[in-house]
């Protein structure tokens, strides 16, 4: 997964001579070099070169892996990746105006540089990067692909083991343990399983409640594969449902259903949410669905854009974005519905293929 000649390709159409990674966005080192976990600082110029400054505890495995892809790995005399190291390269490479990404650089890192490159000028490099991170390569798709059937196995798994009094920790403990089995590298997320009332909560935690026959259970939860995340959230019944669960149920998955279908590339991302929130407004719940339709992924589990009243950007193929109505009735229940899907030119793929009907088990 090697983005050297992207972020090359962006840095000349932006008339950018260089652009520095620093700890501050480890995700946009992994995408810049493919390597998770790598600390130090990574240069990428518009001449097409790479340097990645780092330490001993990285150096053997980062030479292996990011040298065949053209950057130039080493540990400066100072032991690690330093300002002094990072001034003398760009003096090697005469470079004066220096981009950095003003979204994650803090303001003492900003600071700690303006004072170390005194002949530099550091320039915020604007959404450029962001841009590229938005349109997944094929590659970026395969691990999404994989995380996805990592978490939906882990769920088919789950659902085989649970039993009324069984606690919202354990069985989330449990769910984790079988998507780390299938090779997932850690949950996307704190794992969200929670049940009766505390459904209502869309951020609600897992605690030692038991679950309880006649109760939803609500699960939002995701997999990682090579840095990448997958998210999916399924409600269902155990024993038994309501009439006004299963109405709600069903209008929740047709708000869902509606947004799907009107994603496709040059759709303003307002549009399916607004459309959903329709469908969820003329069934007499409109007060009680009040997040964004739904978010992008990748090596971040909330990347841009979303799909929000307030997103104007459009949707454009590559972009691996959620759909995730909700309908929460604080003391009673709640209900979210969430799949993973893929923008195309003419529609979206649906990267989700667990069922969506109302299960009850």
């Amino acid at each position: 997964m090697n983005q050297l000649p992207n972020i090359t390709a962006m840095l000349r159409a932006q008339q950018v001579q260089a652009l520095l990674l620093t700890n501050d966005a480890p995700e946009s080192i992994q995408y810049a070099t493919g390597f998770g976990g790598l600390e130090g600082m990574v240069l990428i110029t518009a001449a097409g070169k790479g340097f990645v400054l780092t330490d001993s505890r990285y150096i053997e495995a980062a030479r292996a892996r990011l040298t065949p892809l053209g950057f130039a790995v080493s540990v400066p005399p100072q032991g690690g990746p330093s300002a002094p190291a990072l001034r003398a390269l760009l003096e090697g490479e005469q470079i004066t105006r220096l981009a950095f990404l003003a979204q994650c650089m803090s303001v003492q890192t900003h600071q700690r540089l303006t004072a170390a490159l005194p002949d530099c000028t550091l320039e915020p490099l604007g959404e450029g990067l962001t841009r590229l991170r938005q349109i997944k390569d094929q590659d970026e798709i395969a691990c999404l692909r994989q995380a996805q059937r990592i978490a939906e196995e882990a769920f088919d798994a789950l659902l085989g083991q649970i039993k009324p009094g069984m606690q919202e920790k354990e069985l989330a403990a449990l769910l984790e343990y079988e998507m780390a089995k299938r090779g997932s590298e850690r949950p996307s997320f704190d794992t969200i399983l929670i049940s009766g009332a505390k459904t209502s909560m869309p951020h609600g935690m897992p605690d030692t409640k038991p679950v309880a026959a006649g109760e939803f259970i609500l699960v939002d939860f995701g997999a990682v594969v090579n840095g990448y995340h997958s998210d999916m959230t399924r409600t269902f019944a155990l024993g038994s449902a309501t009439e006004r669960m299963r109405t709600v149920y069903s209008t929740v998955l047709a708000a869902q259903e509606t947004g799907i279908r009107m994603l496709r590339a040059g759709v303003s991302c307002d549009q399916p949410h607004l459309a959903a929130h329709q469908v969820i407004r003329d069934a007499g719940f409109g007060d009680c669905f009040g997040h964004a339709l739904g978010h992008c992924v990748g090596l971040e589990i909330h990347e841009s854009p979303a799909l929000s009243p307030r997103a104007k950007q459009h949707l454009e193929p590559g972009m691996v974005i959620t759909v995730e109505p909700g309908i929460y009735l604080p003391g009673e229940f709640g209900v979210r519905i969430e799949d993973l899907l893929l923008i195309q030119p003419d529609g979206a793929e649906d990267l989700t293929h667990t069922p969506k009907k109302l299960l009850i088990l």
